[in-house]
This record gives C-alpha cells, structure tokens and sequence, in this order.
C-alpha cells in the first residue's frame, strides 16, 4: 500500500461515526470533499525555489504600480505555480482569487460608453452623458443636495438685508485682488459658472442648464435653444452668436470672451472639411437634402465636441492654474482631471456623469471679486430702467426683476444672431468688429478685480445677494457653514473668530447668529477668512470656498464622460485630438491664448502677456515674469488692436513694393541677430552699397565653377539613391515610397551636411552630432523664424526653436573656420579622416574662401547660417509641393510630358523641365509672399486692385503668390507654359534682395522631378496617405496651409505623402 493510501485509511478509521439519521458524514451528504485549507504560511514554506522566485517576483511587481512586462510571463508563471498547488491549498484560493480580481479590475464595469455615432456626439440638453444612467445632469432638472442639513434652524434667523449690511457690503476703499487677477478672469468665471448653473425663474428648484461644462452658453440648454445659433449649413453657426440670453444681460467682458470660442466654431468647421478624415465630406453643392442634413449635422456635432474641448482646456490650464497660482510658481503644471488614475491596478472612476448641488449654487456667488468697471456698469444698467432711483441702496427685489425681465425680452424680441452688447454694433457681416472685442478684451485686462471676503459686494448686488441668501434658507434649506465643511472634510470652526480673525466681522456674525454651528451656508462663505496669495492659492477666496472650488472642478471634468473616459480621437476626430494638446508656449501651460490669437488675429504681439497671461493684470504679470527671470522675453506694452497685416496682390503693385525701399523696409535684422548671436546678414540690409558688398563676396564663395552641374549631379544621385533603398515591396511588382519623408525631405539636408561639414548622425557614422531629422528641423525653424516671423500666434515657438537650434549650427560653422585655416588644419583633417567630422572636398573649399574674405568670424558663421537655412525652408517642401501638383486631377498632360522630359538629357528638355518647375511654383509655391515694414503712412497702386492705405509701422505682405496667378501678367493663369521667361517671375524676389540662391532652384527641383517621374507608372497610392492632409487659414488675403505629421499635429511642411511605381 502507497502511503497516501495509507494515510488516507488511517484517518477514516479515527474519524468518529456520523450521528445523522441518514448515517453520512457532512462531506458525504454535501457531495463533495471539504478538505480543510492549509495555511498561506504553510504553503509558502512548502513552495520550493521556482515558486517561491515566482511569489517573491509578482509582490515586487504588483507592489511597484507599474505595469507588467507580459513577457517576464509572471501571468503564465502564477498560473503554472497554481497548479501545483495542491485542492485545499489556502495559498492558491488566495491567489486565485486575486488572480481573478486582478482580471476583473483590467476592465470598467460597466463599461464607460458605447460604441457607434449614438455615444459619439453630446446631446443639445446633456443627457446620455452616462449612457447607463441617461437624465443624469441633463438640463431641466433638478438640483442635487450633497450634504444633509442635520443642524435644525431655529424661528429667529436674523433678516438677509442686515446680513447684508453687517458681513457682505463692500465699504472703504477697493482692495484690489491679492494676486493680482483682473476683470477678465472673473468674467470668465461668471461663464463657468453659467455653463452649470441656471436657476429656472419659474421653478427655482429646477437647473435649466446641464451639469457639465458643455458651452451650453454657445449652444444652448436644449435642441431649441440650439437652433438659435445654427445655420444649418456646412456644421456652421452664425457669426458671433450666443444662444444664452443670460450671458448677454452680463458685463461686456463676459460677452466678449465667450465670443472668443463662437468664433472658433467655425474655424474648426473650416479645418475639419479641409482635412477630411475618411474622405466623408463631400463638395456641399452637390449633395441632396437628406445628405446635407446628415453632414451639417455631423460637423456641428464634432466641432462642438472640439470646442467643448478647448473650453475645458482653459478652464484646466489657464481657470484652474490661476486659481492654484501656477504662473508664479514658474511652472506649465495642472491637474489631467480626466485622465486615467490606477491604484494598485484599480481604477479611479471617471465618466459617471454628474449633477450639480444646491450648495454649490450657493458657493459660486463670487459677488465681492467684482472690479470697479463691472460695478459701475451694473449700477448703470439698474439705473437707466429705474430713473427715479436715488441710491442704489434702495433697489428691490421687484425693481432687480423687472429690470432683468425688461432686458430679457428685449433680446428675445429678436433672433440671437442679432443681439448685441457694450454698445457696439455688428458689421454687414454679421460679425462684431475685431477692434472693439479686442478694446473690451484689453479694458478688462487692465482692471483688477476685488479681493474675497467679508465686506467685497458692492451695493449694486445687493439685492442679488439677499436672494441668494433667502434662496439659500427657505428654499433650499442647504446645511449650515460648519456641517458643509465637516462633509468635506475640513475641520470645523471652533467660534468666529476662528471663522474670520477680524474681530469687527466676527463680533456682527456673533451678535447675528449666536453660536458659530448656527452661522448659514452662503454669509459663511462669502465673509470667511480668505486664503494668503501663494504658489497653490491664487484667486485667494474663503478657506472653504477655495476646497469646494476644487471638489466641483474634479466633479465636473471627472464626470464627464466626454471629458474623461471620450476625450480621444473617437469623439474629437484625430485632428481635433491633436490640436486639443498643442498648447501655445510662453504662456505657462495655457490655452487661452490661442483663442485670443485666433479670433483676434491682429490684437496682440505674439510675446505679449496681454495674450500669453491674460488673466492677470500687467502690473501683476509684469511681477510674475520678472520673478521668473524671464521679464526680457514679453512685450508689455498693451498691444495696439488695428495691426492688420494687408497683402499686395498683383504682380505691378508687388514690384513697386519690392523696389521702394525707402517706404517699405525689410524687417529681417533683429531675427537674425538672435540667430547669429549679433551679427547680421546681408537679407537684412536695405542699403544697397552695403548689401551688394557683402553679396558680391558669398556669390564668389557659394557658387563655385560648374556649380549647376555639380548641384544636378549631386540630387540626381542621391535621389535615386533613396528612392531604392527605402521603398517597400508588394509581393507583386508593385513599390511603394513616402517620398516626402524619405527623399524630398531629406535630399536637401544631406546636400547641406556635405556644403557646410555638418556632421550627421547615421548608422555608417554612429558618432555625428545631429541626425537628418534634427538637421532639417534646425535649419527649417531659422529660416522660418528669419523670413516669415509675422504671424503672433507662431512668434514664440519660432524664437524658442530658433534659440534653441541656432547655438549647435554656430558651433559646427565656428570650429570648421577656425581650423580650416594655418598648421591646425592638416591635424584636424587627419583626425577626422573617415569621421562624420570629415571636412569634404565642397566645404573645405568654401571655409577657406570665406576665411580669405577676411570678414570677423562672426559675420562669417552668421553667413553660413543664412546661406544655408532656406535652402532647407524652400527646397525640401518645395520639391514636395511640384510632385503633388503634378500628380493632381486637372495636370494629367503636364505630367505627361514631365514623364517625357525625364528620360531625355538634352539641354532643350533640362530647360522645359526647369520651365515645369517655375511654372508649377506658380500654381504651388512654397513661399506665400515676403513682408516689409511701412516705414511711414503710404498708399500703394496694387495694379488693378486699386489703392491700398498702409500705416507706418504696419506690416504688409508682398504676397508673390497671389501675384503669380495675376491674369494681366500671366493670361490665362491656370495654364502652365513651361516656356515662359525666367525673368516673368518674381516668386524669388525682386530688386535688391532677390533670392541670394536662386541658381539652386531650377536645376536640383529639376533633377528631383526626373528621378521620381521616370518611375515606371508613379501615382499616389490608395487612400489618406496617397495625399496631403492639410488645414487652411487666411493671412493678409493668402491661403496659408499647414500639413498633418504622422501624429494628426500641424507642420509648416508636408511631412508625408506615399506613392507606388512598379518595377
């Protein structure tokens, strides 16, 4: 006998009969074994060395937080562990258990959202934000109530209106806001807490607005609303319309910032048919009605999510980061309040919906912030519809109700697209003048807002303020102070003058209410002690107000699905997804200022903290950005609002520009100083002696003999080279090739890293300093900040990359001058023999010419750097450009003969080629146009445009592109004639400061066009990647395009495009 069998006989014999009547044991009867469980210690002592590497292994793991590496196999390791184990093991229930707790936790329960157009878009009224729990938050029903009131109140509650005077009334001089925040952040506050929080006049028990932060205030409460500001047409709304009737009875500076996101409405629309993911849009004209219907309603639909979603992204990283004090504590951090948080493998629960309460109803009454302007416009408004008032102390609650209903069915006589507000009138365009928005936006700016706390509501809100307090105890019946605050969590207040430390407000509130546990919810927060001004604490409101701040923010984000769990491409398109996370830099973490940029083009300086911190006042920015150390990067003075870039047009009027010097200036100079660390380059002179001095000198270094041929040779090779080496193989004859990653984008820099000895990163030179990418994304952010730094909201990011890009190129340009030269030479060039630090046959003959111009070695790196930088801006995307024009519908015949003309080598066909290249430069040229600078008031005869009037100061845009296709230059414009004179251009210039590397571009696009269109039947490939992806917009009367990267993120450049050949 086995001695397990032994055993097991054994311990049937001891075991005592069963005294059931039926004679079976309780395992018998139950049916199956009940072993007893082993002890964890047990089993852990009696694991052997695997298991125990196993147990010890998945601890460490699972107590790191971090996620698990599946091919460490720890899953398949514990599995195999746990069958070992023997069935009563108590060790492996444990495991097993958490095993499968584990397994449980991978996903939501239930799931979050659905799948499918029904979850993809916001309903008008808010509801399904919780699929599961649909009339959760939506607008038209009730409040929630957070906290039980457990304190009962008794008959003698003292009367609002000495609650008023004794705790809330604004006396003695403004006590501006201690962190110095203005009029404009308070005004974007009031919309916030608009978005949620809309008692119904006719049932105050009833929230006519969702509880969520959904421009409800844009978009209206419900699909009625909703239709006040649709066009129905194309996804778009009227221009700057507001369906909120509530929003526009506010101060104007409300109005005006939440103008800010009407107007990008429908520039979202604009970018998002541009792009076109999927190819789902078609041409509008050609749709039916129902087809019409469902795109208007599908780009309404998407573009409000993306807007919704730059609105919560101001209210995150620009609201909330000046409410925490983030700017002064030199920071770009905030809180991802939607974002993914696990706890030991445990998710926190995001996207449960919301309903917002009758105390947060009461907290959000920040009457004491208002500034002195909004006072003083509120009280101008009560008295031009109560002209016998003799105080404004003396307004009734009846007088406040008829004043605001007169104002309400005033708007409502007319449709919402007519409304208007601050006295300013809209254009024949519908639209309110970008002048006026911009003044109103400013003003506020400028003016500070009140300090919280006790003694802040100005008088004329007063009667708001004894509502909310009778709203808050008849009505609501919301907790006392102390009871609010032990529901968050805080400790309570021990008497009054723990409450508020002036003694003269707690002895009134003692004298009112007697016992601190009896003192009322809204009195108590808005007289108590306010927090100090400190990194963490910037809007300083009552200690109980500022947590409850945060507790409704993490609420409101948290619980919005489509802010949480559907804040992904699926909701937001991959575009929207993207631009949602570009953040304009320079303004510490911010967004707003790209509304600002974008719906007031012509308002701000792109280093201007009016746009970059516009929430603060400019005295108290000025502090912040001094204590930063960074004062020297902002412009402070307060922008003028009128600096409308206008572009010249014809072909004439850009030639008389080009040649008037005297009034029109280039405005290069200072760009290139902080490139060139203070040296300048000759595009930046005006003065022809000293420009034609210095160009006559690099025109003798730059272009060598036979510089053409060498040019042709050089792109003819490497080309071909690159189109061989990285295109793919189907598994028949077809290849494929992303001709802009791998070779237009790229030929150009490697032709530059061998002129100028840049010596690249690669996998035959492992040890160079800069890769062709990093090469290319240098010498394209010099060119662009040098050349084109005429758009606000780019400035910053071209300077910082320029900064940053500038100093590595100095160096490479510095070091090969000074040991290009005398006995070093020799060592160096022996040292790097074979190196990616070779100095080349090409470089070290153009370092030795430039050293024998015995110009300061200064000027000279200063010189390599503007000779090489737009070689990489032009060529690169220009080559880009050409392949895709003549691959395009309507160029079939020119692409016919390019096929031709590229197996030919005659002179004759190098010369139409080079003809296809201006021409198609003409129809798809890289550069837009040149600015200048007015020098004085002037008017320019743009040819048949007429008069155009310049003020001094104010930039124009000599726009070549437009003048490309002037019909009385080039009749009949939309056709190529590849034999057109080379001097009928002037894409490159005219005059003084034509294009100083004209002799490069005819011959290397030349050369590009030959080796890609003698592919055998090259065409785009199927579907998105076949063709650009690109968004537009409109800058001094030019279409300027920006192109989709890899990951949906805007570039100045094609980034991609893939075409087949076979072989």
């Amino acid at each position: 006998m086995a001695p397990s069998q032994f055993k097991t006989l054994l311990g049937s014999i001891r075991r005592k009969p069963s005294q059931a009547p039926d004679g079976k044991t309780d395992e018998q009867a139950l049916g199956k074994s009940m072993e007893e469980k082993t002890s964890i210690m047990h089993d852990l002592t009696h694991l052997g060395i695997k298991n125990t590497r196993t147990v010890a292994e998945a601890i460490t793991t699972l107590a790191s937080g971090e996620p698990m590496d599946d091919k460490d196999l720890l899953l398949e390791k514990g599995v195999a562990m746990l069958q070992t184990l023997p069935t009563n093991s108590g060790l492996s229930q444990t495991v097993s258990n958490n095993f499968i707790g584990m397994l449980w936790n991978d996903l939501p329960h239930p799931p979050p959202t659905t799948a499918g157009p029904t979850a993809r878009y916001r309903q008008p009224d808010g509801s399904g934000n919780n699929p599961w729990i649909p009339e959760m938050g939506k607008a038209g029903s009730p409040y929630s109530r957070s906290v039980p009131p457990m304190k009962p109140k008794g008959p003698n509650l003292p009367d609002p209106e000495l609650v008023f005077d004794q705790l809330l009334k604004r006396n003695g001089p403004f006590r501006e806001h201690p962190s110095g925040l203005n009029r404009l952040f308070f005004s974007f506050a009031t919309v916030v807490i608009h978005e949620c929080f809309q008692t119904s006049r006719k049932d105050p028990w009833i929230n006519e607005t969702s509880s969520y932060v959904d421009l409800s205030t844009i978009y209206g409460n419900n699909a009625a609303e909703q239709k006040r500001v649709r066009t129905y047409e194309q996804g778009k709304i009227f221009p700057d319309s507001i369906a909120s009737e509530r929003i526009m009875m506010m101060p104007p500076g409300v109005v005006a910032v939440l103008l800010m996101f009407s107007r990008n409405h429908n520039h979202i629309v604009e970018n998002l048919l541009s792009v076109n993911e999927n190819g789902k849009y078609k041409d509008w004209d050609s749709l039916n009605d129902e087809q019409k219907a469902w795109q208007d309603e599908d780009l309404f639909q998407l573009t409000r999510n993306i807007n919704i979603g730059f609105f919560a992204s101001v209210v995150l990283k620009d609201y909330v980061s000046a409410i925490l004090n983030t700017p002064r504590a030199n920071s770009n951090w905030n809180l991802d309040l939607g974002g993914e948080i696990k706890n030991m493998g445990k998710r926190l629960e995001r996207g449960s919906g919301n309903v917002v309460s009758v105390e947060f109803a009461v907290l959000y009454h920040w009457h004491a912030a208002l500034s002195a302007a909004d006072d003083k416009w509120m009280e101008g408004l009560l008295r031009s519809h109560l002209p016998e008032l003799k105080s404004i102390d003396d307004v009734t609650a009846d007088d406040f109700k008829k004043v605001m209903m007169v104002e309400g069915h005033k708007l409502m006589a007319s449709p919402a697209k007519e409304w208007t507000f601050g006295g300013i009138k809209r254009g024949q365009d519908g639209k309110f003048s970008d002048i006026d928005l911009a003044e109103i936006i400013k003003d506020c700016i400028e003016e500070p807002a009140h300090a919280f706390g006790a003694h802040g509501t100005p008088a004329s809100l007063k009667m708001v303020d004894i509502m909310g307090q009778l709203q808050a105890r008849e009505l609501f019946n919301v907790c006392t102070m102390n009871e609010f605050r032990r529901y968050l969590n805080l400790k309570a207040y021990e008497d009054f003058e723990d409450w508020n430390p002036d003694k003269e407000t707690a002895k009134a509130a003692e004298l009112l209410y007697g016992h601190i546990d009896n003192l009322e919810l809204y009195p108590g927060l808005m007289a108590e002690v306010t927090k100090p001004a400190m990194p963490g604490s910037g809007v300083c409101p009552g200690h109980t107000t500022g947590r409850g701040i945060l507790d409704d923010a993490v609420a409101l984000v948290r619980g919005d699905r489509f802010l949480s769990y559907d804040f992904n491409s699926t909701t937001l398109s991959n575009w929207g997804f993207a631009k949602l996370g570009a953040l304009p830099p320079g303004a510490y973490g911010g967004m707003l200022p790209h509304l600002l940029f974008n719906g007031l083009p012509a308002a701000f300086t792109g280093t201007s903290p009016y746009a970059l911190l516009p929430f603060y006042t400019p005295l108290a920015a000025k502090g912040i950005l001094k204590g930063n150390k960074v004062l020297d990067q902002y412009d402070l003075e307060r922008p003028a609002s009128d600096k409308v870039v206008l572009g010249i047009h014809t072909h004439e009027g850009c030639k008389k520009v080009f040649e008037d010097r005297e009034n029109f200036r280039v405005m290069y100079q200072a760009a290139i100083r902080k490139c060139t660390d203070g040296h300048d380059f000759m595009i930046g002179w005006d003065d022809a002696k000293r420009h034609d001095t210095r160009s006559s000198i690099l025109h003798k270094v730059f272009f060598e003999e036979g510089f053409e041929a060498n040019l042709t040779k050089f792109f003819k090779s490497n080309v071909s080279r690159l189109i061989k080496e990285k295109s793919l193989k189907y598994s028949s004859n077809r290849r494929s090739i992303d001709i802009v990653r791998d070779v237009t984008n790229v030929t150009p820099i490697l032709w530059l890293a061998e002129r100028f000895a840049i010596p690249l990163k690669t996998k035959e030179q492992p040890h160079g300093l800069l890769s062709t990418p990093e090469l290319f994304t240098i010498y394209l952010v010099l060119f662009m900040y040098q050349s084109f730094n005429v758009i606000p909201a780019n400035e910053w990011k071209l300077r910082e990359g320029a900064m940053k890009a500038a100093p590595a190129l100095r160096s490479i340009f510095e070091a090969h001058l000074k040991t290009q030269q005398g006995f070093k030479e020799g060592i160096v060039d022996w040292l790097a023999k074979g190196s990616a630090f070779e100095v080349g046959p090409d470089a070290d003959r153009l370092y030795h010419a430039l050293n024998d111009s015995k110009l300061p070695i200064g000027d000279l790196v200063g010189d390599c750097i503007g000779m090489g930088a737009p070689v990489a801006g032009n060529l690169t995307q220009q080559a880009s450009l050409l392949i895709d024009l003549y691959l395009s519908e309507g160029y079939e015949e020119y692409k016919e003969r390019i096929i031709e003309l590229s197996h030919k080598d005659d002179a004759a066909s190098e010369r139409e080629l080079q003809g296809f290249v201006f021409e198609g430069m003409r129809h798809a040229g890289v550069v837009p146009g040149l600015p200048r600078v007015a020098s004085k008031d002037v008017t320019v005869m743009d040819g048949s445009r007429g008069p155009i009037d310049i003020k001094a100061g104010h930039t124009i845009l000599i726009a070549t592109s437009k003048a490309a296709m002037d019909p009385i230059q080039f009749p009949n414009p939309e056709k190529l004639n590849p034999h057109r004179p080379f001097k009928d251009y002037i894409l490159l210039g005219h005059g003084l400061h034509f294009c100083f590397g004209a002799r490069l571009v005819g011959c290397s696009l030349a050369a590009t066009l030959k080796e890609v269109f003698k592919l055998k039947n090259i065409r785009r490939a199927n579907g998105r990647h076949g063709h650009f992806s690109i968004v537009e917009h409109e800058f001094a009367g030019v279409k300027m395009r920006q192109y989709l990267d890899a990951n949906s993120n805007e570039s100045p450049i094609p980034t991609t495009l893939t075409l087949e050949y076979d072989e």
